[in-house]
């Protein structure tokens, strides 16, 4: 419903934001809405009584939050009337009334240098929270999962995207079996550290790292490694094209990795012959 624009301005204010439908459906939330209600779940799309049971506010815009803790929260709300493409809104701006607005404030300013250093990095990078749900993400990160830059917004699951994406047919990788690569793939984005290397349907390479960081979050880059596959592959061919017979060894033990055609005319072993031996093994004189 909300245009880009209005998006970005919402979710750098500071004020925890919601925007309600004519039903009272929560239709939007900012960052810090998301934040603030993380123990909630996600809240976009749901009642506005759902997670302020005490619904409409009173007239002095004063609110105590009842959490299915139990816990309580003075919290100071007001609300605006607006038109979005021709819908009636209500935008409800939401303030803690106690140390916690200093603290929130403070997550605020230090997520927006955050956006800052990844915006400057060539790299696609993401940032998730402890369950799993995009915090942040790059430019460099929408341009290359296009088939997604629709559905992200702070507070959506990773694995909720992972399925937009399998459902579209956008998704760049070959991937067989939908569930069996859900799966897989959410077992290694869970993993303390994951690396691993994939080509895309276009014939890109790209290297995925994945790490979780000590809150229980995780940090994803992607790098085009795609000049580096190449020049791999050039040096593959001109290894295997020489005619002189070449020898690849492991620097300190002297296993042989790899052996060249000519090599295996020279010292008549195949290749399976060279692998099982080392360079000073009768091989090399």
């Amino acid at each position: 419903m909300l245009g880009a624009d209005a998006t970005m301005l919402l979710n750098d204010c500071p004020l925890i934001t919601l925007v309600l439908d004519t039903a009272g459906s929560i239709v939007f939330a900012n960052a810090q809405a998301s934040d603030f209600f993380s123990q909630e779940g996600s809240i976009e799309g749901r009642a506005i009584v759902d997670i302020l049971p005490d619904w409409p506010i009173n007239p002095t815009g004063k609110f105590v939050l009842r959490s299915r803790s139990e816990n309580t929260r003075q919290l100071k709300v007001t609300t605006s009337f607006s038109r979005v493409d021709n819908y009636p809104t209500r935008t409800v701006w939401i303030q803690p009334v106690d140390n916690e607005l200093l603290f929130s404030t403070a997550a605020r300013e230090a997520k927006i240098r955050l956006r800052h250093v990844i915006e400057m990095l060539p790299q696609a990078v993401c940032v998730f929270d402890s369950h799993d749900r995009y915090v942040l993400w790059n430019t460099a990160y929408e341009e290359l999962y296009s088939d997604i830059a629709q559905y992200l917004k702070p507070g959506i699951p990773f694995e909720e995207i992972l399925k937009n994406s399998l459902a579209s047919g956008g998704i760049q990788e070959v991937v067989p079996d939908h569930e069996q690569w859900l799966t897989e793939r959410m077992a290694k984005f869970r993993a303390p550290v994951s690396q691993e290397e994939h080509q895309l349907l276009d014939g890109r390479w790209l290297r995925y790292d994945d790490r979780r960081t000590p809150d229980g979050g995780a940090i994803g880059i992607r790098i085009d490694i795609t000049e580096l596959k190449q020049r791999e592959e050039w040096l593959r061919q001109l290894f295997e094209a020489n005619p002189m017979p070449m020898l690849l060894c492991d620097g300190n033990s002297l296993s042989i990795l790899e052996a060249n055609h000519a090599a295996a005319d020279f010292y008549g072993y195949d290749r399976e012959a060279f692998l099982s031996r080392k360079a000073y093994e009768g091989v090399v004189t």
